[in-house]
C-alpha cells in the first residue's frame, strides 16, 4: 500500500466522519461560553435523553459503564460543566483533577491558538528521543520556573499515573544502583530481566497507604487501594500498605 492510497483512505475517512454527525468542531462553527454562568442550572435528570442515547450507541463500540454522562465542551468555562442535554452543574471532579483553571480558559486557549505551539499538538514529539529546538527553552521559561528551590531538573510526563510509573522506576533504579556500589548490572541481572526473573528483576516491596489512588496503569494501581474495581483481575507488585500516619 503506498502513501497516496493511504492519504486517499485518511482522507475518505475524514470526509466520512464528518458527514456522518461526528462532533467534528471548527473555530468558523463554534461558539464557545466566555464566562461563568451565575449558578447551576438543571433542565433534566441527570444522564439526560441524550446522554443515555449517546452512552446507548458508545455501548456498541465500547464499554459505556462508567460513562455518566456526555458533555458540552463549547459551552462549559470555569468551574461549571454543561451536558448535552443543556445541564449546568458546578464541576467537583474537573477531568479528574486536571483542570486547575477550569473550562475553556482564556489563556489555555491562546496558547493552544498560539502558532507557535501548533508543531507540539501537530506532531507529537517523542520528547526523549527527539525534543524540539526550543525546548530547552520552554523548560526553563514554564516549569522550572515555579520549581521548589533546590529542585533544579524537570522530566515531563503525559498524565498523573505516568508520573507514577515513571517516579517508582526511578526510585527502584536509585534503589538498585545504591546496592550495586557504582559496579554495572552483571550479565545474570541483565539476561534474567528480560524474562521477569531474579536477579535482574529484585523483589522489592513499595510501602503504600490505604484509601490511596495513584491511577489504573499496572504501577500506578499497584500501589492504589481505594477500589476493587481499580485492582480486579490483575497482576501487581508487591506493596505493603498501610493507613496513613
Amino acid at each position: 500500500m503506498n502513501r497516496i492510497h493511504i492519504n486517499s483512505l485518511f482522507q475518505k475517512c475524514m470526509r466520512s466522519g464528518m458527514t456522518k454527525g461526528l462532533p467534528m468542531s471548527t473555530s468558523a462553527t463554534v461558539t464557545r461560553a466566555t464566562a461563568e454562568p451565575n449558578f447551576p442550572e438543571m433542565k433534566t435528570s441527570v444522564p439526560g435523553p441524550k446522554s443515555k442515547e449517546l452512552i446507548k450507541q458508545l455501548g456498541t463500540i465500547q464499554n459505556s459503564d462508567a460513562v455518566h454522562f456526555f458533555v458540552d465542551y463549547d459551552k462549559s468555562y470555569g468551574n461549571y460543566i454543561v451536558d448535552v442535554d443543556g445541564n449546568t452543574m458546578l464541576d467537583l471532579f474537573t477531568q479528574i483533577a486536571s483542570l486547575p483553571l477550569g473550562y475553556n480558559h482564556p489563556s489555555m486557549l491562546e496558547s493552544i491558538q498560539n502558532p507557535d505551539n501548533i508543531y507540539a499538538f501537530l506532531n507529537r514529539p517523542a520528547l526523549g528521543f527527539y525534543p524540539p529546538g526550543d525546548w530547552v527553552t520552554r523548560l526553563r521559561s514554564s516549569l522550572l520556573q515555579v520549581a521548589p528551590p533546590g529542585l533544579s531538573e524537570v522530566m515531563t510526563m503525559a498524565c498523573g499515573s505516568c508520573a507514577i510509573e515513571n517516579g517508582l522506576k526511578a526510585m527502584f533504579i536509585s534503589h538498585q544502583g545504591k546496592r550495586r556500589n557504582g559496579r554495572p548490572p552483571s550479565q545474570e541481572e541483565l539476561q534474567s530481566c528480560l524474562i521477569n526473573q531474579f536477579p535482574g528483576c529484585p523483589d522489592l516491596t513499595v510501602l503504600s497507604f490505604k484509601n490511596a489512588l495513584h491511577g489504573r496503569t499496572m504501577g500506578a494501581a499497584a500501589v492504589s487501594h481505594n477500589k476493587w474495581t481499580h485492582k480486579l483481575d490483575f497482576p501487581a507488585q508487591r506493596s505493603a500498605n498501610s493507613f496513613f500516619p
